[in-house]
Formats: structure tokens, sequence, C-alpha cells
């Protein structure tokens, strides 16, 4: 269980879990733009996290979303992983970017990031 620290960790295979059903739901969503995303890479940070890179066509370039499991949706911390993914994919990812639009970070190849950042933005691993 998590400690109170600053990240609620789970295992790599729930974070992949996560991350595989965030991104097939993306095709499929009939509730947000989820269909118009196009994810151009996504990967997993061990069981801390998972992050999306992506086009979105209310936004003229690349996003990118990093999502820790410290809470869902409803501020409590989540225990499925393919609620936690799909619920990403729907309400974050497939939503219009709204005033997250002014917070976004900016890497060096120009992936204009949001979500749950630490002070060095996401990179992704090595292919």
């Amino acid at each position: 269980m998590d400690d109170g620290g600053p990240t609620a960790a789970k295992s790599p295979e729930w974070a992949q879990t996560a991350l595989d059903a965030c991104l097939r739901q993306l095709p499929v969503d009939t509730i947000a733009y989820g269909k118009s995303v196009q994810v151009l890479r996504a990967w997993t940070e061990a069981g801390t996290a998972f992050c999306v890179v992506y086009r979105y066509q209310c936004f003229d370039g690349v996003l990118g979303i990093r999502c820790t499991f410290d809470e869902d949706m409803y501020g409590e911390l989540p225990d499925s992983p393919e609620d936690f993914g799909c619920d990403i994919a729907v309400y974050a990812i497939g939503e219009p970017l709204g005033t997250v639009a002014d917070r976004l970070r900016v890497d060096e190849s120009g992936v204009h990031w949001w979500g749950d950042l630490d002070e060095h933005l996401p990179r992704p691993p090595a292919e």
C-alpha cells in the first residue's frame, strides 16, 4: 500500500495493463474525441506512470500526457488497471485541454506535456 509518498507505485504489469487499456479504448471511444487521437508513442515508467505522446484534432502540435497512479478520476487510489486506462483515454486524452493548455510544458523535441509531471519532462525509452 502507498505510504503517502509522492507516487503511488503499482507493479510494472499493472502499469502496462493500464496503458494497454488506454490504447485500446481510444479508437473505439464514443464519449469524447478519442477516435480522433493519433498515438505517436506510448510507454510505462516501471510501476509509477505511463506516458502517451499523441496528436489531437483540437490542438495544433504534439501533446504528451504522463499519468501516475496516485488517484483515479474519483480521487481514490485506482485498483483496476483496465478502468484506470479507459478513464484516461476518455476523460483526459479524448477531451479538449481547456485550461490545461495554459500550463503545458514543451520539451526539446516540441512535445507539449501535461499531467503528472516531475521537474524533468518524460523521455521515451531507447528503441
